[in-house]
Formats: structure tokens, C-alpha cells, sequence
């Protein structure tokens, strides 16, 4: 006959259950314990920790505020809570709950930690950072606290500093997600080269040896060249992202008939964006809880044909899953012309103009799959804003602008726009900048180059509704170099604001050229500084040009490549067809030589 189990051994059973990863299993017998004890605040707080490892937040944030009802001195129930806040958005309640968790426990390094990327999230970057180094000063070894000052340092512009960091974190922890950053970071520097990134890239694959050295498995896909195919897009922007307005075209415009689509999703705060990839894919896999091997084994039970990587080595990416080959063919290149350092990831996307000479393709490690069009496409804007009158003839001055990422605004960036600046009289210019010490800096840095702070225009980064009515009060838009803009361009275009970009050796500094050659207005892309200012000075002293470019440049963006997404869809296809036959063709080789041998 068996013994009634108690409260407490029921709740010892549902951690043991937790802790092997037995989720469901966790919560219903969790639930089972408020129900029978509803003062059970460890039992409330263990229901919400799990709530929220199966990604239901709200709930979790339900049973957090229960558990912190009953108990609300444990700093544990506050720390939980606040991660549930911020991973719903709700920042400014996350921040409260931190600082809470922290009255009570103050050398937390972990709680700091998410304390100041919550900060961060916020906006207030100068606290960010500070709270950042405090948890390194808690515990030196947290290496991402390191990672994380230096994603902040990045935001601000300060790009050596951010770089140190990134080295820092990888001396205490060897963790590839760390040595992906430095080599993302290194992209923006002024002094990087083809071979620079390459090696770095390299270097990062080293960091790895232990997944590089598993076998590549035989893979046994069906070798029928003319089949519908299974295409797995791996990335952790599945979400309000740059990424989302070039690849949901992609998948809206695909043949469905041809090709079968898989999202693998690392990302673990979904938004309203998500919402609009699922309803375009087949089917739908969250990876970032689950290991490489894990992710891996997925993948190959999916009966993946070619596995996509969108990220690269941006923040979210899952490059390590690529390492595993978990597919007979597999692709990059759409995050940003970059080689991922990985020989078993064997094509890039790319075009014509990204191949040029001075993007020197001998350093990737995959081959190009050189697309008939542009390799960038974007989808229409979902807002309509109307295109208003050019500034200067009302202002009785030229306007510059820009208003991407503030982590590419380098030396290099500052040196182009205050030559243009100084060049032009009365010239003024308008940049979205975050706030704090970044603003002072940004005045001071131009202030070296002879630019007054009088001629410089501030304002606050933009949100998804503000990224287009910015460009009414924009002339010209300055590109930054050495990574071109991609979206802030084509968002300006868009606007009837010509963008002048600068030429540079990497696949990043030639994004520019790319975009405005497919745009047709090749002649606003420099070579060379001189020329950046020369080519922005005699814009600035056309008035009637600006006038008619910015009343047909919608129309002439709206026609062209870049903005032709069946075209983009259709060109994307072909080079997954011509690479499956290349694979197909490869097995029926293979097997004509085992049956010779045999």
C-alpha cells in the first residue's frame, strides 16, 4: 500500500523533475502544491521559474507576484521576477525589481549584471556601463559582464574600449560566443582588412576545437535533383529586427511548391514580429535552450536539405550549430558580407558589386553565390509617410543627416563628415545619438575637427514609427564608414534623401557602392575621402537636382532591385536549386565509385 506523500516530498520530487529538465511534468506537480497549500511561496517561485523556462512570462510574472506576496524578503523571488519584467518588455518595473533584489543582497554579480542590461534597454547607457563594471568588480571573472560592458561601450561608440572587453571575457572563459563578438566588432574598425577579419574569423573557429572535431555525419538526404526541398533559416532576429524586413520577404514570396521552410529560432524575447515569421513558415523549432548537439539532432530529423545562417556573427547567432554539419549543404551570407571561418559552411550570398576587387574574395571560407540581382531586398515600409518639401529651401541651408547604428560612427566616420561640414557654409547636421557622456563626446570629437556644436543637431535614437519622418528634415545623408549603413539608406532613398557612401577594402565598407548602384545612383558612391566630400559638396550646391531627386528617388527606389522581392525570392531559389544539383550530382559520383569498388 503506498504512503501519502507530504507537501514537502512532493515538492522535493517536482525540483528533482525541474532539474532534469522534466518541465511539464515540473509545473503540474508544482501547481498540484499551491493547490493544496496555497502559502507555499517556494513552491509559487519554483512554478514561475519554470513558467518561464517554457517561455509563458506572463504567467511566471503571476506566480512570482504570488510567491513575493508571501515572502517578500527573499531576493531570489525579486531577481526572478525582474528577468520576467524585462523579458516582457516591462523594463522599468524590471529595473525596480533589480534594485529591490539588490537592497536585499547587494553583491550579486549576476543581479548587477541584468540590473544594467536592463539599464541598457532603457536607454540610460552612462548607468549602464557603471553598473556593468561594478559587477566586474564583484566578480572579476563574470566574463559576460565583460561581454555585455562591451556590447555597451559599443552602443556609445566607443569601439577600442568595447574591443578590450570582448579580449578580457575571453582570457576567464573560452566560450565561442565571446570570440564571435571580437570578430563581429573588429568588422567596425577603422583598420581592419580582408585578411585581418579573415584571421580573426579563423581564430574564432579555434576557440571551438572540441565541436570542429566531431565527424561530419553521412548525410542521407534524398539525391532527386528536381524534389521539393526543406530549407532551414537558423538566426535569433526573428523579431523587430533589420534582419526581419529582408528575410520575411524571402519567405512571403517563396514557392511553396518547391520549397519547404523551417525557422530555428534563437532568440529568447519574441515580439510582435515573430508573430508574422511563424505564419509565413512550415515549421517552427526555439534552439536557444537547447545544445548544439541538441539543435543538431533536430535539424537532421527535420530532413533539412540546406541550412541557412542569418546572423553570422552577430549578437544572437548559433554559428556553433554549423560547425556540427548537421546538413548536405549549408549557407550564409545575409546578415552582412563577412566570412563566418567555417569550412563547413559552404556558400555565401553575395553579388557582382560586393565581389569586387576590393573586397578581396580570396579570404572566406565559403564560395560565392553570386546573385543575378542585388544581395540586398527589402520589403516596402509598412507606414505610409509622405515625402515633405526639401529642407533647404525653406531652411536657406543645406542638411545633413544620419541616424543608424551609433556603433558605427568611427574616427573614420567623424573625419567624413566633418570634412563635408567644414566644407560647406552654414551646413548643419542632424544625428540620432544616444543620450548621456556618448553626446558630449560626439560634440567634443567634431569639436577637434572644427566643427561647432552650434552646426550639430542631436537627436534621441529612433523608434520603428520614426525611422522615416526623420528624413524630412534631411538634405543628404552621410553614410558611415568603414561599415556602410544598409536599412538607414535605403530608409533615406526611400525618403528622397540621396546617400553618400565611401568605398572602403571589406565586404562591409562596399554595402554602400552595393545599394547605390543597384539604386542607380552609382555616382554618389567615393573612393576615396576627397572624393566623399566632393561628391557631398557638389549635391549640397545643386538645389535643383536635390529638389528633383527627392520627388522621383521613391518611384526609381520602389522600381529597383532593391525593393523587388519576387525577383530577390526568385534569384535566392535558383542558387539553392544549382547548389542541391551540385550536391545531387556529387552522391551519384560518390556511388558510382563504391560500386566500382566494390
Amino acid at each position: 500500500m503506498n504512503r501519502p506523500v507530504s507537501i514537502q516530498q512532493a515538492f522535493q520530487i517536482a525540483v528533482q523533475q525541474h532539474q532534469e529538465g522534466r518541465l511539464s511534468e515540473a509545473e503540474s506537480l508544482y501547481r498540484q502544491i499551491v493547490g493544496a497549500q496555497p502559502g507555499h511561496a517556494d513552491a509559487f517561485h519554483m512554478l514561475g521559474i519554470v513558467l518561464s523556462q517554457l517561455g509563458r512570462k506572463v504567467e511566471a510574472i503571476e506566480a512570482f507576484g504570488i510567491a513575493i506576496s508571501l515572502n517578500p524578503n527573499a531576493p531570489d523571488f525579486r531577481a526572478n521576477l525582474a528577468a520576467a519584467l524585462a523579458a516582457q518588455q516591462q523594463v522599468d518595473a524590471a529595473v525596480r525589481e533589480f534594485r529591490a533584489a539588490l537592497a536585499m543582497k547587494p553583491d550579486w554579480p549576476e543581479v548587477i549584471n541584468n540590473l544594467a542590461k536592463a539599464l541598457k534597454s532603457q536607454g540610460n547607457f552612462d548607468d549602464a556601463i557603471a553598473t556593468f563594471r561594478q559587477a566586474i568588480k564583484v566578480r572579476p571573472t563574470l566574463a559576460d559582464s565583460h561581454v555585455n560592458l562591451g556590447d555597451a561601450l559599443l552602443d556609445v561608440g566607443k569601439l577600442d574600449d568595447a574591443i578590450a572587453c570582448y579580449r578580457r571575457a575571453m582570457t576567464v572563459n573560452t566560450d565561442s560566443r565571446f570570440a564571435s563578438r571580437l570578430v563581429y566588432a573588429l568588422h567596425l574598425h577603422p583598420d581592419a582588412t580582408p585578411k585581418r577579419l579573415y584571421e580573426a574569423a579563423l581564430r574564432w573557429t579555434q576557440t571551438r576545437t572540441e565541436t570542429i572535431t566531431v565527424q561530419v555525419p553521412i548525410h542521407r538526404n534524398d539525391p532527386t535533383p528536381t524534389r521539393r526541398l526543406r530549407i532551414g533559416y537558423v538566426s535569433g532576429d526573428f523579431r523587430e529586427h533589420e534582419q526581419a524586413c529582408r528575410i520575411l520577404p524571402l519567405l512571403a514570396n517563396r514557392d511553396r511548391a518547391a520549397f519547404e521552410v523551417f525557422c530555428y529560432s534563437n532568440q529568447r524575447e519574441p515580439n510582435t514580429v515573430t508573430e508574422k515569421f511563424l505564419a509565413q513558415v512550415d515549421g517552427w523549432r526555439d534552439i536557444a535552450m537547447i545544445t548544439d548537439a541538441q539543435a543538431a539532432e533536430l535539424v537532421t530529423a527535420d530532413k533539412i536539405d540546406i541550412l541557412v545562417d542569418l546572423d553570422s556573427h552577430g549578437p544572437q547567432n548559433r554559428l556553433t550549430l554549423f560547425m556540427r554539419k548537421p546538413t548536405p549543404i549549408q549557407v550564409t551570407g545575409f546578415a552582412y558580407p563577412g566570412t563566418s571561418g567555417l569550412e563547413t559552411v559552404d556558400y555565401r550570398i553575395t553579388d557582382a558589386r560586393l565581389e569586387a576587387p576590393s573586397s578581396n574574395g580570396a579570404f572566406y571560407c565559403e564560395s560565392p553565390i553570386i546573385l543575378n540581382r542585388s544581395a540586398f531586398c527589402v520589403d516596402r515600409p509598412p507606414v505610409d509617410v509622405a515625402i515633405g518639401a526639401l529642407p533647404a529651401t525653406r531652411n536657406g541651408f543645406i542638411t545633413f543627416g544620419w541616424a543608424g547604428d551609433y556603433a558605427r560612427v568611427t574616427r573614420t566616420t567623424l573625419d567624413l563628415w566633418a570634412g563635408v561640414l567644414g566644407k560647406i557654409d552654414r551646413s548643419r547636421m542632424i544625428i540620432a545619438t544616444p543620450h548621456g557622456t556618448a553626446r558630449e563626446q560626439l560634440l567634443a570629437d567634431l569639436g577637434a575637427r572644427g566643427i561647432a556644436a552650434e552646426g550639430i543637431e542631436l537627436r534621441d535614437p529612433l523608434s520603428t514609427g520614426e525611422r522615416l519622418t526623420f528624413w524630412n528634415a534631411i538634405d543628404i545623408c552621410l553614410d558611415t564608414a568603414p561599415w556602410n549603413s544598409a536599412l538607414t539608406s535605403i530608409d533615406a532613398l526611400w525618403m528622397g534623401v540621396p546617400v553618400v557612401t565611401l568605398a572602403g577594402q571589406t565586404g562591409v565598407s562596399i554595402i554602400g557602392r552595393s545599394l547605390l548602384a543597384s539604386a542607380g545612383l552609382g555616382d554618389f558612391a567615393a573612393e576615396t575621402p576627397e572624393q566623399f566630400v566632393h561628391i557631398a559638396s557638389d549635391a549640397a550646391g545643386d538645389i535643383g537636382r536635390l529638389t528633383k531627386m527627392r520627388s522621383k528617388l521613391r518611384a526609381q527606389i520602389d522600381a529597383s532591385p532593391l525593393m523587388d522581392a519576387k525577383g530577390f525570392t526568385r534569384d535566392v531559389e535558383s542558387a539553392f536549386k544549382r547548389t542541391w544539383q551540385t550536391w545531387c550530382e556529387a552522391q551519384r559520383g560518390i556511388g558510382v565509385a563504391r560500386a566500382s569498388a566494390g
